[in-house]
């Protein structure tokens, strides 16, 4: 939640790892088609929570005494009996809740499972550790018996944020347990920017990816970077595909990974935009959109304002890995790596009017590329795919007019590897190279065409075809 002096660290998924070691005890899907009619029958004669109600609740490691401190018709907030809590700080929380945090999250994400018949999310707050450290958390072991979210006494500072963020993991957890942390996580900084917009923290997690794009869209190992790109990615599906209902499609969508992004980009809601059908479509978009931030299409983002520079509290357009506007030689950039749907990019202005000529050698085959060139007379950006040798993996391509008809060029690389959607080193990426995910690197070479190509015939062979002893091929 907070990468400062004194971080705040969400423990969601300690808790789920915990929970899948153990086999997923006590697993219940509450959204499954066999289990809804029973839910919604019961959910009609809930019994919510009153004030100053007392009991003792499960915790991470044990349980705690609290007191029903507050409720409204959707959340309890439960204090640990020996802890105070100003009147006034609650009736902030019980505020935003209602206002923002439970509308805006159910808008996107679902509506709230209530396996406890309460019709009301517990908000349990207690001393988990002391001020830092961890803010709060969602435990998905408890999912089957409550809904549940904690938060620190300590700090509540942070309080609507960390709710914002753990309610995602809640609605999501109760449809699709097994997705992948990249999306979940990029999900639940998607709430806190619909909640309460950039702040900091989801400044400093974009910023972060932005400023190295080479690292992985698709592989978490708990990275400042991995939370940036996830939660650039899911804005980008929700501003793209149709917004709130198409989020709600991805969330309740069992199939995980890049499969449940290809089904909504298949299928978006109404008003969206193409960005794709496949993952890699679909990539070569979004490396538009964070890079150029355009008003075009997919080449940008229509809510998320992206600044040139990476600043606390603003979100920055990602940086390139190489630029050229000299041409009175070829340009050369060498050994570039690239961690698996991690990205690359390149930007080449003033041309003379000569063909620009690209090539992309890579150290293994898997690589793909994308090319965006923007029209000096209208301003309109063309996206063509980089040609790829299928016998040497080498990427090509070539602008006609550069400099003339085309004033800028983006070439666009990343490395489409087998192993794409991956937990740390965990059994769901499949089988690791030497135990680490795929990296790959390239050499990335432009030159204009200044003159024909000079075609010599080093020698002749003849033939016969039809056997009257004339040379006719």
């Amino acid at each position: 939640f907070v990468d400062e002096e004194e971080p705040v660290w969400s423990a969601t998924r300690f808790m789920k790892f915990a929970w899948a070691d153990a086999g997923y005890p006590d697993l219940f899907l509450p959204f499954a088609p066999e289990n809804v009619a029973p839910m919604s029958s019961r959910s009609n004669h809930c019994v919510p929570y009153q004030e100053g109600q007392t009991l003792t609740v499960p915790i991470s490691g044990g349980q705690v005494a609290v007191t029903v401190e507050k409720v409204t018709t959707t959340a309890a907030f439960l204090v640990e009996s020996s802890q105070t809590i100003p009147s006034s700080t609650l009736n902030n929380f019980a505020s935003t809740w209602d206002s923002t945090i439970y509308p805006v999250d159910t808008q996107y994400f679902g509506a709230a499972p209530d396996v406890d018949n309460n019709c009301q999310i517990e908000i349990i707050i207690y001393n988990i550790d002391g001020g830092g450290n961890t803010g709060g958390y969602f435990s998905p072991g408890l999912s089957g018996q409550r809904e549940s979210l904690f938060v620190d006494v300590a700090d509540l500072g942070w309080g609507n944020t960390i709710l914002a963020h753990e309610f995602q993991h809640l609605l999501h957890n109760a449809r699709d347990p097994f997705e992948y942390i990249w999306i979940d996580e990029g999900a639940a900084d998607l709430a806190a920017y619909l909640c309460f917009g950039v702040d900091s923290t989801l400044s400093d997690h974009a910023n972060t990816w932005s400023m190295n794009t080479s690292f992985s869209l698709r592989w978490w190992n708990q990275r400042t970077a991995d939370h940036g790109a996830g939660f650039l990615f899911m804005v980008y599906l929700a501003d793209k595909l149709g917004g709130a209902p198409s989020i709600r499609s991805l969330t309740a969508d069992t199939a995980i990974g890049g499969t449940g992004i290809e089904n909504l980009a298949r299928n978006p809601g109404p008003g969206s935009t193409l960005i794709g059908r496949t993952m890699s479509e679909i990539f070569a978009n979004f490396s538009a959109a964070v890079t150029l931030d355009s008003s075009q299409g997919a080449y940008g983002f229509s809510d998320l304002e992206m600044s040139d520079e990476c600043a606390s509290g603003y979100v920055c357009k990602a940086k390139s890995s190489g630029s050229n506007q000299q041409w009175s030689e070829d340009w050369q950039s060498p050994g570039h790596s690239i961690e698996g749907w991690g990205l690359r990019s390149y930007r080449f202005t003033q041309g003379t009017g000569d063909p620009l000529n690209l090539m992309v050698q890579p150290d293994r085959y898997g690589f793909e590329g994308a090319i965006l060139v923007r029209e000096s007379a209208t301003g309109t950006w063309t996206m063509s795919e980089l040609r790829i040798d299928s016998s040497t993996g080498i990427g090509t391509g070539l602008i006609h007019g550069f400099g003339n008809t085309t004033a800028e060029v983006w070439l666009f690389v990343w490395y489409n590897s087998l192993i794409d959607d991956c937990d740390y080193d965990f059994a769901n990426c499949g089988i690791l190279p030497a135990g680490s995910y795929p990296t790959g690197s390239i050499t990335v070479n432009a030159g204009l065409i200044t003159e024909p190509a000079e075609v010599t015939i080093d020698s002749v062979q003849t033939f016969d075809r039809d056997g009257d002893e004339l040379h006719d091929s």
